[in-house]
């Protein structure tokens, strides 16, 4: 082989290399999994929250965020309806379809609620009370009373918040039902577990500000719960300047109910 050809097949080998070197260049980057952590890239989005507290949102969202990620952590910040978040793109990905369920059931839960609450006397009528026909039965498998009746009865149209009504019995003791009431659905653990058109209130039942029962529940639409059950204060009968009889206070049954608003129960 001649000089002349020697040097051809080295000029070659340099562009082959030289060729090669490009080629290497020119592959895409590797998975952010595989690349050391402070060689991670994140991004920053922003979501908008609609009917989410952006306390709750974070709280939900918080297991796709690497906060202790060393060199590059993840974060999250929250301003009012706005939720921004720095992590990968595939955990921006995951984050923003768990928000978008987020906000698809608050829309759900737009629906305002009439809440119906029922306040029974156990032991307290000999004959059946039609107006409570369709419960008594019920409580009859569950409570030993040899009768019913229906003492007082309250509405309450509401969406969530704070709720106080007052009742009253056929003596006149005044009783009041007072509690917080939410909808929507019920969201449990980190990825999201959605319970749909779940309504939870949690209620207290009392007497001139003596407590006679309390309890939280989950109810749904179309449904009716019994809250509980209590002996209400007894009363000492007026007398001719003596102490009067003391007369024992009645068994008390308060029954919720709770059904989809229509627009005439605004009205």
């Amino acid at each position: 082989m001649n000089n002349k050809t020697i040097c051809v097949v080295t000029v070659a080998a340099v562009l082959c290399v030289l060729m090669g070197c490009e080629e290497r260049a020119a592959e895409p980057d590797r998975p952010n999994s595989t690349l050391p952590p402070h060689m991670i890239a994140l991004e920053t989005r922003t979501f908008t929250l609609e009917g989410v507290s952006p306390v709750e949102a974070a709280n939900i969202i918080d297991a796709y965020v690497y906060r202790d990620r060393p060199h590059n952590p993840g974060m999250i910040s929250a301003d009012r309806n706005m939720l921004s978040v720095r992590e990968t793109a595939d955990n921006l990905d995951r984050i923003g379809r768990v928000i978008d369920e987020l906000n698809a059931g608050a829309t759900v839960s737009s629906t305002e609620t009439t809440l119906h609450f029922q306040l029974v006397e156990a032991n307290g009528a000999s004959e059946a009370d039609a107006r409570i026909a369709d419960v008594e039965a019920q409580l009859r498998q569950v409570l030993r009373f040899d009768g019913y009746r229906l003492l007082d009865e309250a509405f309450v149209t509401t969406r969530q918040g704070q709720i106080d009504i007052p009742m009253e019995a056929p003596d006149g003791r005044p009783y009041k039902v007072s509690g917080m009431f939410s909808e929507g659905p019920t969201r449990t653990g980190s990825n999201l577990n959605v319970v749909d058109s779940s309504l939870r209130l949690t209620v207290w039942f009392t007497t001139r500000g003596t407590e006679l029962l309390s309890s939280t529940v989950n109810i749904r639409h179309g449904q009716t719960v019994v809250l509980g059950s209590a002996r209400a204060p007894g009363l000492r009968a007026e007398g001719n300047g003596e102490e009067g009889e003391y007369h024992r206070g009645p068994q008390m049954i308060l029954i919720l109910r709770a059904t989809a608003a229509t627009p005439d129960d605004n009205a």
